[in-house]
């Protein structure tokens, strides 16, 4: 039996662990350093706890990260350094929504070598707009020079990684991490991961994309049907790259339907306004209330965005701002409680809580 290690088990991470679970995996986690609601959702799930991070090293084959953004790096050193620890180089899967750069951030930090600064980190991202703009204006140059020595990177994990894959893959996936060899001076082996869609005990389906040499032993886990693996290439943020392209479409339009719901309702025609919408498919409500409880999260996602599509010589300039209305959001009394509460709200109900803030 394979066992799946998840850090950490949140919302998302939950899900995956239980989807696991219903496919035949072990999946162990820890709550060490997690707050009562992560306790909650593991134990809902069914998810083995252990005691520390070292011990769940101890016991992974596969370690998933499932992290807000900007915690992404920090988490990576601090599952690099309990691998150490227990003496173990698992496969670990980054499934976090970062720019390509801060993947190879989180990659050489898993393997334990330099790397580029991630996008936060490197970039001095502040709370409010005017940091997010401060950081773009330096952003350009330093994603496309983190970018031009990033493919050496990604090569270097790719090539020491095939014949790892290959000797995990033919004990059928549940091979001693111990004997990996490949991916950086720690042995582990990186895999680049973003997830589209939520998590699979909400609704069953979400894509989980996947690339770098060992993206076929995560894809080949026992998912239970819940989740569908789709492996995009062996080079380290790619999957990345797909995530920050299709979570700014996604998480940009609940941004534009949440300001055009705001506006109206200042300007005393969102019954009209969302009449229109619901015309085309758009007026999802329930959409901007859910999202709102993740919208502090939403930030520095959507500045990767922003430093992702400098890199690739485009404006930030859209997501910058995206990031300022999640910023926003986020301080509002919409966006107090978590993602999987049920509320039914009216669109007049949701205004009126995007218009009252936190401490009011």
């Amino acid at each position: 039996m394979v066992t799946v290690a998840l850090v950490s088990a949140g919302y998302m991470g939950s899900g995956l662990g239980a989807a696991l679970r219903q496919g035949g995996a072990r999946v162990v986690t820890t709550l060490e350093g997690r707050s009562p609601r992560t306790a909650r959702l593991a134990t809902e799930a069914g998810l083995e706890l252990l005691p520390t991070l070292t011990d769940v090293l101890v016991a992974a084959d596969v370690v998933l990260s499932v992290t807000p953004p900007g915690a992404a790096v920090e988490t990576a050193r601090s599952i690099a350094a309990a691998a150490r620890q227990a003496g173990r180089a698992p496969i670990v899967a980054d499934l976090n929504a970062v720019s390509p750069t801060t993947m190879e951030a989180v990659s050489a930090a898993l393997a334990g070598t330099p790397g580029p600064a991630a996008v936060g980190g490197a970039l001095g991202v502040a709370g409010d707009a005017v940091g997010s703009a401060g950081f773009v204006m330096g952003g350009v140059a330093g994603s496309a020079a983190v970018a031009a020595g990033g493919t050496a990177a990604s090569a270097g994990v790719a090539e020491g990684g095939t014949a790892a894959s290959a000797a995990v893959t033919a004990g059928g996936g549940a091979a001693s991490p111990a004997a990996v060899a490949g991916g950086g001076s720690s042995g582990i082996e990186v895999v680049d991961g973003s997830i589209s869609g939520p998590p699979p005990t909400v609704t069953p389906g979400a894509r989980l994309y996947l690339s770098g040499a060992a993206a076929s032993v995560v894809a080949e886990l026992p998912w239970g049907g819940l989740v569908e693996p789709v492996v995009v290439g062996e080079r380290i943020g790619s999957a990345s790259a797909l995530k920050m392209c299709t979570g700014g479409v996604y998480k940009g339009l609940t941004a534009l339907i949440t300001q055009a719901m705001r506006t109206a309702g200042a300007h005393g025609v969102l019954e009209h306004v969302m009449a229109d919408l619901g015309r085309n498919g758009l007026a999802d409500g329930s959409g901007v209330a859910r999202s709102a409880t993740k919208a502090g999260r939403f930030v520095d996602e959507m500045r990767e965005v922003a430093a992702t599509q400098a890199a690739a010589g485009l404006s930030p300039d859209l997501f910058t701002a995206i990031a300022a209305v999640y910023a926003d959001v986020a301080g509002t009394h919409l966006a107090e409680g978590a993602p999987e509460d049920d509320r039914k709200l009216s669109p007049s109900e949701i205004v009126e809580r995007l218009d009252s803030r936190h401490g009011r």
